[in-house]
């Protein structure tokens, strides 16, 4: 019979080391951690981020600091490409989203965190296909704001969730934060833009209609565009008190009537596009979806709905606005895809006679499109 003392002894020494070399490598750290240590920030000036001009060609990563973060209390960053033209193409990533214990404590519901998988240079579909020549924005200069706090892009509020069973946990509700911090770069390097093209695919289909008068604000003199991918039918069978969620309704703009006193307190997309498109008449909001969205006919029938009702639902809550706003476009595809922007879909569908390239890109130039059913 072999005798493994040594060997055990040898493994048993190795264990020992290792533990004793992380646990005094956790005390330097902790040492060098600030008394707050429960909300971390890190510390950056306005003057520290690359400038436009100092950006090499493709993806950059930007890391703001200051107030910004992600659920899971880790650091939040933002992507930016330049571009040969003075036109700005922005992108809200999309994700699941969280208000309670329960959705809040299962990670498939929503991204917690960024990391260098949510670099744009991995989707090589879509509006993200920079070597396409169809590309309507490939010249562009463009932001890519991710997604890690499941508000869809609107809170600023560090909620403590207690489950009926385990231990409580902070979810940072920061979406807004960071969003105005990607957004007072672009502020700091653009003094004008010639154009806005404001996207985003579900959460983001939110998160860039919510900021968008912000930007029209902030810029006057620019035209600005919304197009909100796949985002019309996440809110359609309920009145969302998105304010008592995330802290959101100091964002909602107050210079547009109704906006705090009502609709951040029962919010739906039709409601809030309503409102928008009637106080900005010249400029042109709109939206995409599929008719049968396979993930918006989850979130429909979450809050009550019938799969069978959603696409007649979606269809009503579109022509809806339409009444009310001239200056509100949709665009109704087939099947039950879920996103386009970042897929080949973009070039590749057709509905009615009409491709959605071609929608999507006399959309950017100011070029008039009708609706498609």
């Amino acid at each position: 019979m072999v005798d493994n003392s040594y060997y055990i002894n040898t493994i048993y020494q190795r264990i020992f080391f290792l533990t004793v070399f992380f646990a005094l490598l956790s005390l330097a750290l902790f040492a060098c951690r600030s008394d707050d240590a429960i909300t971390p920030t890190v510390e950056s000036t306005e003057s520290a981020l690359p400038t436009l001009d100092s950006l090499p060609e493709g993806w950059t990563k930007i890391e703001p600091g200051g107030e910004t973060r992600c659920a899971h209390d880790t650091p939040y960053a933002y992507w930016v490409r330049p571009g040969t033209t003075n036109k700005l193409f922005v992108y809200f990533q999309g994700g699941g989203g969280c208000s309670t214990a329960e959705t809040c404590g299962l990670s498939e519901n929503y991204k917690g965190e960024v990391t260098d998988n949510d670099n744009p240079d991995f989707t090589i579909g879509g509006v993200f296909d920079l070597n396409n020549p169809d590309n309507p924005f490939k010249d562009d200069t463009m932001l890519f704001v991710p997604y890690c706090t499941g508000d869809i892009h609107i809170g600023n509020r560090v909620v403590t969730y207690t489950p009926e069973s385990g231990e409580p946990f902070d979810i940072h509700h920061r979406g807004f934060v960071n969003t105005e911090a990607a957004f007072e770069w672009v502020y700091a390097n653009f003094e004008q833009p010639g154009s806005i093209f404001m996207s985003g695919c579900s959460a983001g289909a939110l998160g860039s209609m919510l900021y968008t008068p912000h930007v029209i604000r902030h810029y006057p003199e620019s035209t600005v565009t919304q197009l909100g991918d796949s985002g019309g039918g996440l809110v359609l069978n309920i009145e969302w008190d998105i304010d008592s969620d995330y802290d959101a309704g100091q964002y909602f703009p107050d210079w547009i009537p109704g906006m705090q006193e009502e609709i951040a307190k029962t919010f739906t997309v039709a409601k809030y596009y309503s409102a928008l498109a009637n106080y900005y008449p010249d400029y042109t909001f709109a939206q995409y979806n599929s008719a049968a969205d396979r993930i918006q006919t989850r979130y429909f029938t979450a809050d009550g709905g019938s799969a069978d009702d959603y696409p007649a639902t979606l269809q009503a809550s579109l022509d809806e606005v339409a009444q009310q706003a001239n200056n509100f476009r949709s665009y109704t595809a087939e099947g039950n895809h879920h996103c386009m922007l970042e897929t080949t879909k973009l070039y590749n569908e057709e509905n009615d006679g009409v491709r959605v390239r071609d929608w999507v890109a006399d959309l950017a130039n100011q070029i008039g499109v009708e609706n498609v059913q």
